[in-house]
């Protein structure tokens, strides 16, 4: 009897001990794997990383884009004024004397405006006064005179005498201003060029200074 009683304490033993053994085995792989919660905040913190990283259309758009590379512009060369390339400027403020010639600009004549006929029908202005010249001078210098190459044959209503040093003479001749013209046609010396038309007004102005002509005093007059 005590023989079998002890096989059971023996068999009892043996099955607690198989069971904590069983339970040590199993339990331990449990031990060396990282816990859920951490597991979770890699998984958390990768995908933070991942949205914080821009894609590459954003990136694109981050980068400043490279400046223009600014054009060269061509280089005009502009022609420089007959009047100062001539020095005609200086010749004139030297003249003795000024005589000019005016023909009503709204007067429709029969027959061609040529240089004769000008000083023939038109109203004459003179003047030796060195002041009066030194202004017509000046109102010249702003008209930007041009060189031009035209061969049309214009209608002077304006002609420009001036007595040069040595006897010379210097001679300019305008056209009437026209509506749909923002310059006028001239010679000055035989020079075909081209003026702003606000010559011809200055050149009306000029002749109000000088004196008074009763033919012309109907478009000069208003100037004086």
């Amino acid at each position: 009897m005590s023989k079998k009683i002890l096989s059971l304490v023996l068999a009892c033993a043996c099955s607690m001990s198989q069971a904590a053994f069983g339970q040590i085995t199993t339990e331990a792989p449990l031990t060396d794997a990282p816990p859920t919660e951490a597991l979770q905040a890699q998984v958390v913190q990768a995908g933070t990383l991942q949205a914080d990283a821009p894609s590459a259309e954003a990136r694109q758009a981050e980068t400043p884009a490279p400046e223009p590379i600014a054009k060269m512009e061509p280089v005009v060369k502009v022609e420089q004024s007959y009047w100062a390339a001539e020095g005609l400027s200086a010749r004139m403020r030297k003249a003795r004397a000024i005589t000019l010639y005016l023909m009503d600009p709204a007067l429709a004549s029969l027959k061609a405006v040529d240089e004769a006929h000008l000083k023939d029908a038109g109203c004459e202005y003179s003047t030796e006064d060195a002041a009066l010249i030194a202004n017509f001078a000046e109102s010249v210098e702003g008209a930007s005179v041009r060189s031009n190459s035209f061969s049309l044959q214009f209608e002077p209503r304006e002609a420009v005498y001036l007595a040069l040093a040595g006897g010379s003479e210097m001679k300019l001749l305008f056209e009437k201003p026209y509506p749909n013209q923002s310059e006028v046609l001239g010679q000055i010396n035989g020079q075909p060029v081209t003026v702003s038309k606000s010559l011809v007004e200055s050149v009306y102005r000029w002749a109000a200074k000088v004196g008074r002509v009763r033919r012309c005093e109907n478009f000069v007059g208003k100037y004086r």
